[in-house]
């Protein structure tokens, strides 16, 4: 496992060098681009730093009770997050998407940990890197998933509505949306998986055998950590879809968003 103390301030030093010699190239040939990439690489630099020291002070710890709570903020985060771009009240919809990640983060991180129990780690130290890399699937996956959904029932209020008066169930009239939204957040999981992984191992797989995991080992964490993220983001999406209904139709069964 690599520790601090293995890290060369030599070896620092001369990748800063050649940053400042690859920023520089910018800074002769494009001075916008070179203002942008140093201030997204200070940016990027500066979030790493506060994600080292919060986690280094949970796992310094080792607080089952201090995790729950980075996990119960994680969620909230993402949660306000995946609302951005649909435009639907936070207020109502925030505990709607907060408990439907809450309940796929649930059942996901459930069957991995079993799967990845360890005598040599403790719970807390599992639940951080558990749920951190499905927090991550999960906003992928939600944010696509009902942005799809409600930009669907938008464009589809004339056929929902020619559905509802010829004898159509509810379900029924909106069932085209959801297999939208669902099969959106079904690729947002799928697409990375055929990425080139034969040719380019994971950033996930690089950093198990950096960890000290055996390449057969780190192989099947991998896999176990994309199956789980995709478990997840359909158990999240289909709580969303099942809650969600009472928010987004009246009593008429008229979807509340569309335009007057």
């Amino acid at each position: 496992m690599i520790q601090i103390t293995d890290i060369s301030i030599w070896g620092v030093g001369l990748m800063l060098l050649l940053l400042g010699c690859s920023l520089g190239v910018y800074a002769l040939i494009d001075r916008h681009l070179f203002h942008r990439a140093l201030k997204v690489v200070g940016i990027y630099l500066a979030q790493t730093a506060l994600v080292g020291a919060y986690m280094w002070a949970l796992f310094r710890f080792c607080s089952l009770w201090g995790v729950l709570l980075w996990l119960f903020l994680l969620i909230v985060l993402v949660a306000y997050l995946s609302l951005g771009k649909v435009r639907l009240p936070a207020k109502s919809f925030l505990p709607l998407l907060a408990l439907a990640l809450l309940l796929g983060m649930a059942v996901a991180s459930g069957c991995l940990l079993l799967s990845l129990r360890s005598s040599a780690l403790s719970l807390s130290r599992l639940l951080l890197p558990v749920g951190a890399l499905l927090s991550f699937h999960l906003y992928a996956s939600l944010s696509r998933g009902l942005q799809t959904y409600i930009g669907s029932l938008m464009h589809t209020a004339t056929h929902y509505q020619y559905l509802m008066a010829n004898g159509s169930t509810h379900l029924e009239a909106i069932m085209p949306s959801v297999r939208r939204s669902m099969r959106a957040v079904a690729l947002s999981q799928l697409k990375p998986m055929l990425g080139m992984v034969p040719a380019v191992p994971p950033v996930l797989f690089c950093g198990l055998l950096l960890g000290g995991a055996s390449p057969l080992a780190a192989a099947f964490v991998s896999a176990l950590v994309a199956l789980s993220g995709f478990v997840a983001s359909v158990v999240a999406m289909l709580v969303v879809l099942v809650l969600g209904d009472r928010l987004l139709f009246d009593k008429r069964q008229q979807f509340v968003y569309w335009p007057h």
